[in-house]
């Protein structure tokens, strides 16, 4: 414990492990913009940090139209033509590509408050009742196919 006399201060060891750790995290933040800035500043500005985006790598289109980078790199795994990337690097599986394009994703999402925006959807998909009709549905299907099949 930290105390100065006749102040009324003191300082026990758990806030300061607090204050530590609130310190690393805010530090982890600026390093994460900066290297990011960095890199957009180096590849032509195209790519943004902004507070009002929470700091995720953001694409702005036209008429300001926001594209978060991972949704960008979504529609390049859809795009791509993983034949002819295989035949330029032959060296590569299918298994390579489809992890790469995961890390690039993954990288793409990356955010100096370490929100995961997958689990993000996962909840929101879950707590969708289209979804959970859409699956019960897809469920008594399966279940209507097997007994019908069996035999």
């Amino acid at each position: 414990m930290i105390t100065q006399e006749n102040t009324g201060f003191s300082l026990q060891t758990a806030d300061i492990d607090r204050v530590l750790r609130q310190l690393s995290t805010m530090q982890s933040a600026a390093q994460f913009v900066h290297l990011f800035s960095l890199c957009s500043e180096a590849t032509g500005g195209y790519i943004r940090l902004k507070p009002e985006h929470r700091f995720f790598p953001v694409l702005i289109g036209d008429g300001n139209t926001v594209i978060p980078l991972y949704e960008f790199v979504e529609v390049l795994d859809e795009v791509l033509d993983y034949d002819l990337l295989l035949k330029e690097l032959p060296s590569l599986s299918y298994s390579h590509v489809g992890g790469a394009l995961a890390f690039l994703r993954r990288l793409a999402q990356t955010n100096p408050a370490n929100i995961d925006l997958d689990q993000i959807e996962d909840d929101e998909m879950l707590s969708s009742p289209a979804f959970l009709e859409e699956l019960r549905t897809a469920l008594a299907d399966k279940e209507t196919s097997l007994v019908l099949h069996r035999g």
